[in-house]
């Protein structure tokens, strides 16, 4: 009877941890302790707070996660609190009526007078530091919509603290230094390397989060990135420093962005190819550009195991500020007005592809955890396929994004559920049958 007991409990354990999928968040800090994210928090149950490495993988009590900005298990800075004013969530609430067409004439003199004011751009940025992460991380273990088998408490994270400036370790960003003696080719050599040494950074800071989260979580997840234009500001200020005018060297600057983004998404692909396990998930960027041709660090990585999202309005027609791509961008999600936590417990819509990507990481979570109790081999593959294989096709996006549509949960799932008796493509054609494109 014991042995039976037993037996029955072990198996109870089993698929409660079957069940279960995680996705490591690489952001800025996240109030872990928001009403709508203290259930889903990922716990380390081979640490204890003790000020020793109970786990031995090199991070001491980390317990829920890890800032790799602080090298320490700080992952939300709670002084933060009551810091910003009323008028920066006026902003972001105003702004979403904007876009969603509801504004009335009184708020949109104060929106385009306050979005110009100086102090308030800086107020604002710093707001985004304090509330990205956690606006991010509601919308990736979300659990409006969820398939039958799957419970709220399957879907967790990990506060990975990625984005901020450190002065020390492999995330402390290497400075350029100009070169004061030489020629004008030894300077530009001096560039190169310099240049060679940033993206070194970019991916070595990646590679230590990735090898920190890789046996923890199925996937990971980033709404930044670097494109083009913001590789071009790189570039620029550089050989203002080192040569003091700006309009000289136009087309040698070009050669250098070009390479730079190049070189990146390059090593990115390499690095990623190494972690096929993994599915990773990346926002397309917020700058209108075409990233087929004007590249996005790392959302423009073209594999298997990697889903690039842009951003859709209400009526799924590409978002105005969205990143696109019919070869880059994978796919479309909701991302106007899209509302979530942010710090202190409080709520905000706010707009990008950084509130599109979350919606797919956690759809994708979803799909892990249902293919999971269906006894499914759950691949980053085949979840991508589930993801962008049965959107909701829209015209418009055909020539936009690679699946050419926005994620339909319902009809994911669907499909998921019909390969217990069929191939993926027969799951795929059924689901449109149950759920008809609209």
């Amino acid at each position: 009877m014991f042995k039976t007991l037993f037996a029955l409990i072990q198996l109870t354990l089993a698929q409660a941890v079957l069940a279960s999928s995680t996705v490591a968040i690489l952001d800025n800090q996240i109030d872990y302790t928001h009403f709508k994210l203290a259930d889903h928090l990922w716990a380390n149950k081979n640490e204890v707070l003790n000020e020793i490495d109970d786990d031995n993988n090199g991070f001491v009590d980390d317990i829920n996660g890890w800032s790799f900005i602080d090298n320490s298990n700080k992952l939300f800075n709670f002084s933060d609190y009551g810091k910003f004013p009323s008028e920066v969530y006026r902003y972001y609430e105003i702004r979403a009526k904007k876009y969603l067409g509801t504004i009335t004439d009184e708020e949109k003199d104060w929106y385009n007078t306050i979005r110009k004011d100086e102090e308030f751009k800086v107020l604002r940025k710093k707001f985004s530091k304090f509330a990205h992460g956690t606006h991010v991380a509601c919308l990736a273990v979300n659990s409006d919509i969820l398939p039958a088998s799957v419970e709220s408490k399957d879907l967790k994270f990990i506060p990975i603290r990625y984005l901020g400036e450190t002065k020390t370790g492999a995330f402390s960003k290497p400075e350029f230094k100009p070169l004061t003696k030489g020629d004008d080719a030894q300077k530009v050599e001096h560039i190169r390397k310099y240049i060679n040494s940033y993206t070194v950074w970019m991916l070595g800071k990646f590679e230590v989060a990735i090898s920190y989260s890789k046996d923890k979580a199925q996937v990971i997840h980033a709404s930044w990135g670097q494109g083009y234009g913001t590789t071009q500001k790189v570039v620029n200020r550089i050989f203002e420093e080192q040569f003091k005018e700006s309009d000289q060297h136009t087309d040698l600057k070009k050669v250098i962005t070009d390479a730079f983004i190049e070189d990146l998404i390059k090593r990115g692909t390499a690095l990623l190819r190494k972690h096929r396990d993994i599915l990773f998930v990346f926002s397309a960027g917020n700058k209108k550009e075409d990233t087929d041709t004007e590249l996005h660090y790392p959302s423009s990585i073209l594999l298997s195991n990697v889903i690039s999202v842009g951003a859709s309005d209400k009526n799924n027609e590409k978002a105005s500020f969205s990143n696109f791509g019919q070869n880059t961008v994978s796919v479309f999600a909701q991302g106007i007005a899209i509302e979530s936590c942010t710090p202190e417990n409080r709520k905000l819509p706010i707009n990008g592809t950084s509130q599109a990507a979350p919606q797919v990481s956690g759809l994708a979570l979803k799909l892990n955890s249902l293919l999971s109790n269906l006894e499914i081999n759950s691949t980053p593959s085949l979840l991508k396929a589930l993801v962008t294989e049965t959107v909701d096709k829209v015209e418009s996006l055909s020539k936009l994004s690679a699946a050419g549509g926005v994620i339909n949960q319902l009809r994911a799932f669907s499909a998921a559920k019909k390969l217990k008796t069929m191939n993926l493509k027969e799951a795929i054609a059924q689901s449109y049958i149950e759920i008809p494109n609209p």
